[in-house]
Parts: structure tokens; sequence; C-alpha cells
């Protein structure tokens, strides 16, 4: 196997704790490693094989850190921002073979195609990860956090396994987090003179984030960058309304489908605006953005990300769902959906030109 992925262990040899790391960037300085931050505090100590290692950036938030090595012999992986289309992903990790042994292997496994929202008990903050889980004959053990998650189809990392739920279930954290990483180390001003290189290098990463959200933020460039996704949910609706239709051909068949057609064109193709003032998202950290539903309630598909300063929403209807939250239909640009009703407010500076 290659030497990008390493083994994080401690100093202090009756600590037995471990785990993984991948090379994200490399110089004449050294190599610069992502990893859990859960694995530096467990280890205390960290070293990779008699190498001491230094923290440079991490937040025990998201869980994540990124750590120096003084050493040019590791070469680094490709970050991968781009949805992978493929739901087939390889790690490759470290983890106990006997009592003095460690083994690094293949773990093949599938990801989830949902975000699962990870919110702060102290204030409004809040992450996205996936759920992953490992294939037949394959399981997550101790020491695989830190691991990268592979994208089959590109072979590039597109997220890093963070934590896992028994032996089967996995949680990828994905790598547009380092972002936040390289905002901490920014604002350190003594870490900065020593790995500015770094910096500077990880800059074009920084811009390729960025220019994600911004195609997030505009609704024609989020369909064509996402139309395999839109593809997908077309057959998948298809299915679902001849499933649908089936079921009625016992039942005035043929007046029946010619009225459930056209109530199915009214409803998705025309839509009555109830309020034609526009909205502005509200009570959202800058930082994050607003998760646009499919249906009314946090446990429906995300369909849109909506950055801070969206303005111009236009609510068509709200509704108490069944858990008794109130969550309102929004129109914005071409995109449809339900927001929840704490995160929008009418525009303060009236109506747009």
């Amino acid at each position: 196997m290659s030497n990008n992925i390493v083994h994080i262990e401690s100093s202090n040899k009756d600590n037995k704790s471990f785990g993984t790391g991948f090379v994200i960037e490399n110089n004449e300085q050294g190599t610069y490693i992502l990893t859990c931050k859960h694995v530096l505090d467990s280890v205390q100590d960290p070293r990779i094989e008699t190498h001491p290692i230094e923290v440079i950036a991490y937040s025990d938030f998201i869980d994540m850190a990124i750590i120096f090595l003084p050493s040019d012999d590791y070469s680094k992986m490709s970050l991968q921002l781009k949805t992978c289309n493929n739901l087939n992903i390889t790690s490759i990790a470290f983890s106990s073979f006997t009592t003095n042994l460690i083994q690094k292997s293949t773990i093949h496994a599938t990801l989830f195609e949902d975000f699962i929202e990870l919110h702060s008990t102290e204030d409004d903050s809040f992450y996205l990860i996936k759920k992953i889980k490992a294939n037949e004959n394959y399981s997550f053990s101790k020491g695989n956090s830190g691991a990268p998650i592979i994208c089959n189809e590109t072979g590039n990392v597109i997220a890093m396994l963070c934590n896992k739920e028994g032996h089967t279930i996995g949680y990828a954290l994905g790598v547009s987090s380092i972002k936040r990483l390289l905002a901490k180390l920014q604002k350190n001003a003594e870490l900065m003179k020593v790995h500015q290189n770094f910096y500077l290098k990880m800059s074009s990463f920084k811009q390729e984030v960025n220019a994600s959200i911004q195609i997030k933020k505009n609704p024609r460039n989020r369909f064509i960058f996402n139309i395999d996704e839109l593809k997908k949910e077309k057959s998948t609706f298809i299915k679902s309304f001849k499933t649908k239709l089936f079921k009625l051909k016992y039942f005035l068949l043929g007046i029946l489908t010619m009225f459930a057609l056209y109530g199915a064109y009214t409803f998705f193709a025309t839509e009555t605006i109830h309020n034609k003032n526009y909205y502005e998202i509200t009570n959202l950290p800058s930082h994050e953005t607003l998760n646009v539903r499919e249906g009314a309630g946090q446990g429906y598909k995300v369909v849109y990300e909506l950055l801070p300063d969206a303005k111009q929403i236009l609510v068509t209807r709200c509704k108490h769902n069944d858990e008794g939250t109130r969550w309102c239909r929004i129109r914005y640009g071409n995109i449809k959906g339900w927001v929840h009703s704490y995160y929008i407010k009418k525009e303060t500076s009236g109506d747009p030109h």
C-alpha cells in the first residue's frame, strides 16, 4: 500500500491507543496530515514511526486536526469536493491484528446519500456528516478513526472517517471542513510564520470550497452541477407514481387516472403565492447553510442549501408538522421545498427592484 496513510500512536509505551491519518500536503519542510482530534486526545503524546509530530490546527467541535511531521518521505492524496456520483467507496485504515501487531487494511463500503446534521448544545452551530455502511465481509474497527474515504469512481479522497457505530456503520466528515482549520491556522501568527508555505499551497483548495458554495447559491448552476442526482430523483419519482396508478386500476381506473394526472400536474407545475412578501435568512451562523427539504420535517431529504445571505425567498404556505414544529414551503429561483420557519423572516429592505 502507498505511504500516504499513516499510523498515529503514542510515544508512551504504556498507552496502547492509536489511530489513522492521511497526507493532504507536503513540501521541503515536511508533511501535513489530516486526522481526528479525538485520536490525538487518546494517544496524548502522538508520534508517527519514530517522529514526534506538531499539532498546527484543530477543532474539537468538528473532531478534525491537521498535524505536521518533519519528514518529506510521504506522498499526498488528492482531495475532491465534487459529489461522488458512485456511492461505492473505499477506506484504508489501521487496526489491531494481534496483541502486538497492527494491520493496515482496505475496507470496502457504501456511502449513504442523505446528510446528518450534528448540532452544538451550546449555540446554533452545526455541521454535516454522512453515514457509510461496510460491505459484506468488511467491518470498522478501533483505530480506523482518521482514515480517508476514497471515491471509487475517481480515486480521490472525499471525506475522513470520524466515528463508527458497531462494526458495520461509520460516519464520514467531508474534506471541505479543512477550510475551518485553515482559518484557525491563519489566526495563529506564530504558526503562520513556520507553516506559511503550507497555508499558501492550500489556498487553492480554499478557493475551490468557496467556489462550490457559490455554485450552491445559483439555482441554475445547482441543477447543472447535480444533473445525475436529478436524473435519479426523476427515475425514483416515476417508479413511485406508476405503482400508485397500478393500485387504482380496479376503481374507475380510467377516470381516476385522468384526475390524478391532472391533480399532479396542477400541484407541481403551478403554485399559488399566498404571501407576496419576500423573505430572507435569519438566526443562521454566517459559515453555515439552511437546508431546503422535500417535506416539512428533519426526516425529509435535503434538496438544496441556502446561504445565509440568500434573499428574495418567496413563501407559498406554512404549516405545523406532526411534531408540532412550523415549516414553510418556499420558492427560490427554480428551487421549491420546505424550511424551518425559525430561520426565515420578512425582508427589512422592502420589495426588491
